[in-house]
């Protein structure tokens, strides 16, 4: 079951210095599936104020990543070293 309308998640990557506009700019929210593969959704990212945003119709696992590495990934650990790694 989901939201009866869509709710805006915003992530923040604040502790993230070594991320410019142009990588930024790229940046979007995955989704975590079930089956553990990542996909990209639509995203919106406000450099200014240092995070990525999109709507969700359901809550599940989320992180933030760039489009090119939606592979499959374990737990959280493989969440934060496969996605995240690269903004820390």
């Amino acid at each position: 079951r989901g939201f009866n309308r869509p709710v805006r998640l915003m992530l923040s990557y604040n502790s993230a210095s070594n991320v410019g506009p142009l990588a930024a700019s790229q940046l979007q929210v995955m989704y975590i599936r079930p089956d553990q593969k990542v996909e990209a959704l639509p995203s919106m990212v406000n450099y200014y104020d240092r995070w990525v945003g999109t709507d969700l119709r359901h809550f599940s696992e989320y992180g933030i990543g760039w489009p090119n590495l939606t592979r499959t990934v374990g737990a959280v650990g493989g969440l934060l070293g496969g996605l995240l790694g690269g903004l820390f």
